[in-house]
């Protein structure tokens, strides 16, 4: 079981050798840009739920390359336990 309520994806690819990030705007304030993520549900894997918020975000697939990074911050006094992956965007989409 993990720890974690939050899962993400620094989703990239590489266009002329180059690597992209895809960022997407902050549902709390448009004016920030964050990295795709959501809350775990029930019965998901972490890694299950970076690519599920990316699709459901961004309306790209992708595929997990590795673990690479956590985050702990307070957002209106609870804890919020991310963990997030680097993906390979294999599609593009549009949310």
């Amino acid at each position: 079981m993990s720890d974690y309520t939050h899962a993400g994806a620094v989703a990239y690819r590489l266009v002329d050798g180059i690597p992209r990030y895809l960022v997407v705007t902050a549902s709390e304030n448009r004016a920030h840009w964050v990295l795709p993520k959501g809350h775990i549900e029930p019965g998901e894997r972490p890694a299950e739920t970076a690519l599920r918020e990316l699709k459901e975000e961004t309306g790209v697939d992708g595929s997990i390359e590795d673990e690479v990074g956590r985050l702990d911050l307070r957002v209106g006094g609870k804890l919020v336990r991310a963990l997030f992956f680097l993906v390979a965007a294999e599609s593009a989409g549009e949310p």
